[in-house]
């Protein structure tokens, strides 16, 4: 009797494949480049603050006066600043501004290359109008600007800080006001009132008392 052998489907395939398997993937390999993005966001930056020692002395304890009232030297070199940085690179603008016995008193005058500021006696405030210190300012004496004595200010220490990036042009002096625009960067607005004030505006009028001056530097942000 004569048997046929019969080999089963998935045995005779198995026999009939190569040597090696085939691999199914859920994703197609890739040889690459594969790359990833990362970020994080800085938003605008501005900020000013007061400069510290020795950029700054507020007091000058000692004054020397002639013998006929007619000429006084402070002993100690008054000064004030500021630090301020910004990372716009769009323009910003800062106001120098200064004030005597209320914010409705400017102080400040002369140009923005060679600034007038101007004190008054705040022992004496009572004597003391704006008239009297826009006297000063404009260097006149006797008793158009008695208790008010006008000092020359040094602005060569306004500045950007080296490698900051700043760049700074200065505005014409309008209503009291220096205005200064700014780009990026870091800057110094650092300044020094002459030891001697414009001796026009120095004489008996002055009577004894303190004598001060507030300056202000504020950001403007154009509409």
């Amino acid at each position: 009797m004569k048997f046929t052998k019969f080999i089963p489907v998935a045995l005779a395939l198995a026999l009939a494949a190569p040597a090696f398997a085939t691999n199914n993937y859920d994703v197609a390999p890739s040889a690459g480049p594969v790359s990833e993005t990362m970020d994080f966001t800085i938003g605008p930056y501005f900020n000013m603050k007061e400069a510290q020692a020795p950029n700054v002395v507020y007091h000058s304890n000692d004054v020397t006066i002639s013998s006929d009232y007619s000429n006084l030297s402070l002993d100690t070199q008054l000064k004030f600043g500021f630090d301020v940085t910004t990372n716009t690179a769009t323009a910003d603008y800062v106001d120098l501004t200064a004030y005597a016995k209320d914010a409705e008193m400017n102080a400040l005058g002369g140009t923005s290359a060679n600034p007038v500021l101007a004190f008054y006696n705040y022992t004496q405030a009572a004597s003391v109008a704006a008239s009297n210190v826009t006297a000063a300012i404009a260097g006149t004496g006797g008793t158009a600007s008695k208790n008010a004595i006008a000092f020359p200010v040094n602005v060569s220490g306004v500045q950007p800080v080296a490698n900051s990036g700043g760049t700074i042009t200065t505005g014409d002096m309008t209503d009291g006001k220096i205005r200064y625009t700014l780009t990026n960067g870091r800057y110094q607005f650092y300044y020094t009132v002459s030891q001697t004030p414009n001796q026009t505006t120095f004489d008996t009028n002055d009577q004894e008392g303190t004598y001060k001056a507030t300056v202000v530097l504020t950001r403007y942000v154009a509409p």
